[in-house]
Order: structure tokens, then C-alpha cells, then sequence
């Protein structure tokens, strides 16, 4: 990292610290983190290439899609089959990478809100990135959901061997939801933040 890098780390990690950032800060934050991330902090890394690339054909997200839409539409896949479906990372593990790489350039670690609210830029960032093969076929698309409980990125995929459904939605990312508040008297497409 050169000394412009280092000064704009700086500048995003303050905003951080300070609690006065908003996506785009962390969409410049974790362009900055990539390099130095590079075969340290595998977490860090793949979510600063998914904001940088908004559509992947390789990687832990493009891994995680795949398997699951491999395994629903996989000849013989019927509703009672069990699979395991988890988020990619979660919030644990991306605060702890953070962190760690924080550490490593020299600054302190972030509190937990801070490290939060990176988490909901990200989910919010990657809001309709895509998953595609190597063929350049989407294999799915990523989805901002939130409910009472959780704000959730979600992986969309088809199914085509299951007749129930001509979709399904597994979650990537996941994070306590402390910032959305679902209000029954405004539309669905409306949010208020608490």
C-alpha cells in the first residue's frame, strides 16, 4: 500500500471509528482493504472483490449458490431432503478479519456497532450482484431482504425439479437487524430507520 492508499485507509477507518460513514465510504474502504488482504484475511478479501466486481464467477459466494442450486435441482431433490444452508460469513468472522487487517495496518480494532454497520453496507452493496458460470450464465442473484429479527442478503436462483417453486432464496450474509423497522401503514417498499 502507497502513501495515498494509506492516507485514504485512514480517512475511511476514522469515519468508521467515528461512526460517521455511509455505503459509500465502505465501498471505497473495501476496494483499499483488497490488496492488502490478499492471502491474510480470505473474509476481507472476498467481499472487497464482490463490491469491486458486481458480478463473480468464482469465489466463496459463487461457491455457496452453486452447491446449494446443484443440489435442488439435482435429479431425484424432493421437499423433505436435507441440505444445509448457511450464511457464507458471519458477522463474527467478518469483524474478527476486519480487525485483524486493521491491526496489521496499524490501527486499533472497530466496536461492534461499527463492525455492524460495514456488515449492512455490504448486504446493502451487493443488492443485485450476480452469480454467474464460467460460461457467463447467471446461476443467481443477490437480494436485499430484512424482517424483524435480521437484515439478510439473499442468494436467488431457479429451480427447475422442483414444480412447487419456480425460485428459492437462501441467505449469504446475515446480520441482527438494529437498523430497519417494518411499518405496517407504508408500503412494502418503504423502510424507516429506526
Amino acid at each position: 500500500m502507497d502513501a495515498k492508499e494509506a492516507s485514504l485507509v485512514k480517512h475511511y477507518y476514522d469515519k468508521v471509528r467515528s461512526l460517521s460513514f455511509d455505503e459509500k465510504d465502505i465501498y471505497a474502504l473495501m476496494i483499499l482493504l483488497r490488496e492488502s488482504s490478499k492471502g491474510q484475511e480470505p473474509v476481507v478479501w472476498e467481499l472487497g472483490n464482490f463490491v469491486a466486481h458486481r458480478e463473480r464467477d468464482r469465489g466463496e459466494f459463487w461457491h455457496a449458490l452453486s452447491r446449494t442450486k446443484s443440489f435442488f435441482n439435482a435429479d431425484g431433490t424432493k421437499l423433505g431432503d436435507v441440505f444445509e444452508v448457511k450464511p457464507v460469513f458471519n458477522d463474527q468472522e467478518v469483524k474478527d478479519s476486519l480487525n485483524s487487517l486493521f491491526g496489521r495496518l496499524g490501527f486499533g480494532p472497530v466496536c461492534d456497532e461499527a463492525a455492524n454497520g460495514i456488515l449492512l453496507c455490504i448486504i446493502s452493496l451487493l443488492h443485485a450482484a450476480r452469480i454467474m458460470n464460467k460460461g457467463r450464465d447467471e446461476v443467481g442473484v443477490l437480494l436485499f431482504a430484512y424482517d424483524k429479527q435480521y437484515v439478510y442478503l439473499f442468494g436467488r436462483f431457479s429451480v427447475q425439479r422442483m414444480t412447487q417453486f419456480s425460485h428459492l432464496q437462501v441467505p449469504v450474509l446475515q446480520i441482527q437487524n438494529r437498523y430497519l423497522s417494518p411499518a405496517s401503514s407504508i408500503s412494502k417498499h418503504q423502510i424507516w430507520l429506526k
